[in-house]
């Protein structure tokens, strides 16, 4: 039997996927920001999903989301 993700699981996956796909990765400082806005990650998520889980949309314009350091926003673990 296959191990099936919960809804809110899938959407949480697509969007933070969506938003690394669309970030800026700055090779001299050795980060990826967020450039894209909550409501465009929404719009994508409504597009995939019926009911969207706004707990998925964590994550600002403009937010650190990963770096060489080890303190971006996705690589926190909660």
């Amino acid at each position: 039997m296959p191990h099936r993700r919960s809804p809110a699981s899938r959407q949480r996956r697509a969007a933070r996927r969506y938003i690394i796909n669309h970030a800026y990765h700055d090779r001299t400082q050795a980060e990826s920001v967020a450039r894209t806005p909550r409501k465009e990650v929404l719009t994508f998520l409504q597009s995939l999903f019926e009911g969207v889980d706004l707990s998925a949309l964590n994550i600002e314009q403009g937010e650190v989301l990963a770096d060489s350091r080890g303190r971006g926003s996705m690589q926190q673990v909660k």
